[in-house]
């Protein structure tokens, strides 16, 4: 096995995300997608596969955005590589938890 990624529902609190992500949105915890889980093992690193499957956790989640009315995907990076890796890749950090990420969808 490569890689794996999982993903969950979840909602993350409107005064999390960015002033400028907060428009059109009603008042209340934003509907969410959770990716949480993403690896790839430990011989594979550095190869593109979790860029791969990045992709393909944010192709599911655009391909469910309109039936579940979710409105972005949350990720909790487990170190500060991690972040960097995410927010590469446009995820934003969260208000108040550095290492909680959003990308709106």
């Amino acid at each position: 096995m490569l890689g794996y990624c999982a993903l969950s529902a979840a909602q993350l609190h409107l005064t999390e995300l960015k002033p400028a992500d907060r428009k059109r949105l009603p008042a209340y915890p934003v509907p969410a997608i959770r990716l949480s889980r993403l690896a790839v093992a430990q011989a594979e690193q550095g190869r593109g596969h979790g860029q791969l499957l990045l992709g393909h956790a944010v192709n599911l989640a655009l391909s469910v955005r309109s039936t579940l009315g979710v409105r972005v995907m949350v990720v909790d990076a487990k170190d500060a590589r991690a972040v960097a890796f995410y927010e590469g890749f446009g995820f934003r950090r969260t208000a108040s938890a550095a290492m909680t990420l959003y990308l709106p969808l």
